[in-house]
């Protein structure tokens, strides 16, 4: 059975009239090195090469790798797993010692920290203000275990800029806009 001459011509044509479509709305958002690629490397594929898997396999390697954070994260891997795996017993020791991951803490659970064990205090309680923010309330809560937040403490955490709540207050030590303040 033989194919028509005009329909092979239309095919093409609907396919340029789509690859430039495709190309024209990935280059729109902001995709400029796909769009160019894909058209490019679509435009080959209809005019010099027989149909295959390859065009599926290139498009989808060239999406995975220069429009996602693919080789960003290889890299990021790459240069924090470096040091240990050539010297292991570092991370291991690491793993074991107290307070290890402490600089991931927001610097306000930070200055908690140190407040709460340089006083040796057994419980503690957030501000309204400081007990507001979600992420400070957890991080300080898992980052201080063993010592409790408890609502009855009478040492309390708050903002420097804050105003006491009670006139009895007493401020016992602060850092860097963190106060750490005991109310009987």
């Amino acid at each position: 059975m033989k194919i028509k001459k005009g329909t092979v011509f239309s095919k093409k044509i609907i396919s340029i009239l789509l690859i430039l479509s495709w190309g024209y709305a990935q280059y729109s958002v902001m995709n400029r090195f796909y769009a160019v690629f894909l058209t490019v490397f679509f435009f080959f594929q209809l005019f010099f090469r027989q149909r295959s898997f390859l065009l599926l396999a290139v498009s989808i390697l060239s999406i995975t790798l220069f429009q996602t954070s693919t080789i960003n994260t290889i890299e990021v891997l790459k240069e924090k797993n470096l040091g240990a795996v050539g010297n292991p017993k570092v991370l291991l020791r690491n793993v074991f010692s107290p307070d290890t991951g402490e600089e991931v803490l927001p610097d306000n659970v930070r200055k908690m920290l140190f407040l709460l064990r340089y006083h040796e205090i057994s419980d503690y309680r957030l501000s309204s203000a400081l007990a507001e923010d979600a992420l400070i309330m957890q991080r300080i809560t898992e980052a201080a275990w063993p010592i409790k937040r408890e609502d009855s403490s009478l040492f309390v955490f708050k903002l420097v800029e804050e105003k006491n709540q009670n006139s009895d207050c007493v401020s016992i030590n602060q850092r860097e806009g963190i106060e750490l303040v005991y109310c009987p």
